[in-house]
């Protein structure tokens, strides 16, 4: 897991079985957002595979596009805004967002929202920033 801001964070697909040998091991990374964000934290999957949404406390949006294209604006201004007023609720709130290898979709989605929030103007300073 690595924390873009204090509040977002990006990780690769969380793994279960053999997967997770090479994987983020889906229970070390629920035991690690428990116990470091308790109850203050939502996932954001934009793989096109997912998992059971109990494994995060039922706070998993699956927001997912096929691997190697791009998402629809719609989409990603759907996602942006419900990132936004999931961090408003409440200032411990955190994000986390994954794709497959936790980096091509990620890094669309939270430099989308970094614009969307205006804490950059241009999707060049928010990309250096990922």
């Amino acid at each position: 897991i690595s924390y873009i801001t204090s509040r977002i964070a990006v990780m690769s697909f969380p793994a279960e079985g053999v997967e997770s040998a090479i994987k983020n091991n889906i229970e070390d990374v629920r035991l690690f957002l428990d116990s470091k964000h308790p109850g203050r934290y939502a996932v954001y999957n934009l793989s096109p595979r997912s998992y059971r949404s109990s494994r995060f406390h039922n706070r998993v949006s699956e927001c997912g596009w096929p691997a190697r294209r791009t998402p629809n604006l719609q989409n990603l201004y759907s996602i942006c805004k419900n990132m936004h007023s999931w961090l408003k609720q409440d200032p411990k709130n955190v994000c986390i967002v994954h794709c497959l290898d936790g980096r091509a979709a990620s890094a669309v989605v939270v430099c989308s929202f970094l614009c969307f929030c205006r804490l950059f103007t241009t999707a060049e300073a928010a990309v250096y920033m990922f």
